[in-house]
């Protein structure tokens, strides 16, 4: 079936209601099946390479989801195996550069490449999304990624919101991802800048973290 999958690659539009499905299927088969599917030519080089935005965007909305399903052993695994590699030839626009639509999806990989997080920040301050659903924020809180690496956390809060023009329907996420980081080792520049930023974009509780992160660390370091 492979040869077939890939020849409707640069058809996508044709699907109608099974575009969608055929991306989240790809996405699955990437996270689950052993193989690479991105070096020497793979199946993913060309999806990425022949496929539109949305359907980009598809399939990396649903890979991470899926990874989230994984062992954290099995998603390094997968890291080590091709995604480092993926994003770092996305990042020099092989075969194409990152959409900022894919940007901001990638922000949920956080969640199953927690251990890895430290080098997902270095990619993002490379080509980090400039406009920012409120969900993103929601969902790193809900996976306890703050208590997990709050100095990471603080880290990639201090990434994104530096570079965001815009944080949608912003209703208290950001700043309670914020505390939770000061609270499990957040360092004191990451947090103040992160209120600044939250300020400037309009995000609630902006003045809230920049006092708890002064009580906590003193007004001068």
């Amino acid at each position: 079936m492979e040869p077939f999958v890939r020849a409707t690659f640069g058809r996508m539009v044709i699907l109608g209601d099974d575009r969608r499905a055929l991306a989240s299927r790809l996405a699955g088969l990437a996270a689950f099946y052993g193989s690479n599917p991105w070096d020497d030519q793979g199946w993913l080089f060309q999806f990425i390479a022949q496929t539109e935005t949305s359907d980009r965007t598809s399939w990396a909305h649903d890979f991470g989801q899926y990874l989230e399903g994984l062992p954290p052993a099995r998603a390094d695994t997968v890291w080590n195996g091709w995604v480092r590699s993926y994003w770092d030839a996305r990042l020099t626009g092989v075969p194409r550069p990152l959409d900022d639509e894919e940007r901001e999806t990638m922000i949920a990989w956080a969640v199953p490449f927690r251990t890895r997080l430290s080098e997902m920040i270095q990619r993002f301050e490379n080509a980090p999304p400039s406009k920012i659903n409120h969900f993103r924020f929601y969902h790193l809180r809900h996976a306890g990624l703050a208590a997990f690496a709050g100095v990471q956390t603080g880290k990639l809060l201090r990434v994104l919101l530096g570079a965001a023009q815009t944080v949608e329907w912003d209703t208290g996420e950001v700043h309670d991802l914020a505390l939770t980081a000061l609270s499990n080792g957040g360092t004191r520049d990451d947090l103040l800048s992160v209120a600044n930023d939250m300020a400037r974009l309009g995000c609630s509780g902006a003045e809230s973290v920049r006092a708890a992160t002064l009580e906590r660390y003193g007004e001068n370091v």
